[in-house]
């Protein structure tokens, strides 16, 4: 069974029983940009390196340089209780991109948030 977690479009998922579950992108835009997670059926604990294997997948695209959000005119607000784990999409289109993440205290006030690589180029 070929199950993936994000992102949501799929195409061309078969299953070849529990060896193996190729997955193919047809035609790719850059609204496939993602990781792309393959686990075992009934996979509970998907942290597990020995449950799952994950691939991140860039789509170079010249027009954009990020993922574009599906709430573009919209200011999203997140909120999580002190101690929860808070994950704050990041997504260059392109595998060379250098970025940086700015926490905005005030409209002239800004400081720098470290990035903690998390992605190897293979």
């Amino acid at each position: 069974m070929c199950l993936f977690g994000l992102p949501s479009r799929r195409n061309g998922c078969r299953d070849f029983g529990l060896t193996r579950a190729p997955f193919e992108l047809n035609a790719t835009d850059v609204m496939d940009l993602g990781l792309y997670s393959c686990y075992y059926l009934g996979t509970r604990d998907h942290t597990n390196t020995g449950n799952v294997t994950s691939i991140y997948v860039f789509v170079n695209d010249d027009y954009y340089l990020f993922q574009p959000d599906k709430h573009l005119d919209q200011l999203i607000f997140v909120s999580v209780k002190h101690g929860e784990r808070m994950v704050v999409p990041c997504l260059p289109t392109h595998s060379k991109a250098q970025v940086q993440l700015w926490k905005a205290e005030f409209e002239d006030e800004r400081e720098l948030v470290p990035l903690v690589p998390q992605l190897r180029r293979v």
